[in-house]
């Protein structure tokens, strides 16, 4: 087995409902942030982003090794590695998330960042060390000053690199029609998931979105 589908977008773009969503449709075997310690790949991601990070060549097959046996794959730290992806997985399908930019910046400001860089945050937590490796190779530990330019670079690249492919454009939000449309089958009668894990994190936003 490899990927058929590859979702790639930031965190706080509805990746989380989103694969829970595919999983719904029929992927029985998905991966998301979620999924790394409990696999044991905590140590190998750092690996990865520290050959990505210094400009290194990226462990291609590595990375086969972690995501192999998976149908779907979303999130960080997945998501990061998408021309790696690209290039091992030349038939998969391709979810492009994003949201509306201000909201994308309230929304990592309110969860992630906060989470990350508050005074009493858990610096023993066991993902604490891959939270510190992609935060400093996505916005150089300074969220305020980069994240923005982050954002739109990785979608710009995402795109471009993506042509040719079956591309889905996906908003939070955007609930079971066009995604089913997108993979070919009927729409389930259950509501479509909208879980947010970070709920406790969140100071501004209202509505579960991820």
């Amino acid at each position: 087995m490899a990927p058929q589908i590859l979702v790639f977008g930031l965190p706080r773009t509805g990746t989380q409902s989103l694969l829970d969503a595919l999983e719904i449709l029929g992927c029985s075997k998905t991966y998301h942030m979620r999924n790394v310690q409990e696999r044991g790949h905590i140590d190998d991601w750092i690996t990865l982003l520290k050959q990505r990070n210094e400009g290194e060549g990226v462990n291609l097959s590595l990375l086969d090794h972690l995501l192999d046996d998976c149908e779907a794959v979303a999130d960080f730290p997945v998501s990061i590695f998408y021309r790696e992806l690209l290039r091992l997985y030349p038939n998969a399908k391709v979810v492009v998330t994003s949201r509306n930019e201000d909201e994308w910046i309230r929304s990592m400001s309110t969860t992630l960042i906060d989470s990350h860089t508050k005074p009493d945050a858990d610096t023993t937590r066991p993902m604490r060390p891959l939270a510190e490796a992609y935060h400093t190779y996505c916005w150089n530990n300074d969220f305020t000053q980069f994240g923005r330019e982050y954002y739109r670079t990785y979608l710009r690249d995402v795109r471009v690199l993506a042509r040719g492919r079956t591309v889905l454009e996906y908003h939070p939000g955007d609930g079971w029609a066009s995604l089913c449309e997108f993979v070919k089958c009927d729409i389930p009668e259950e509501s479509f998931p909208r879980k947010d894990e970070m709920a406790q994190y969140k100071s501004v936003e209202k509505e579960l979105v991820k």
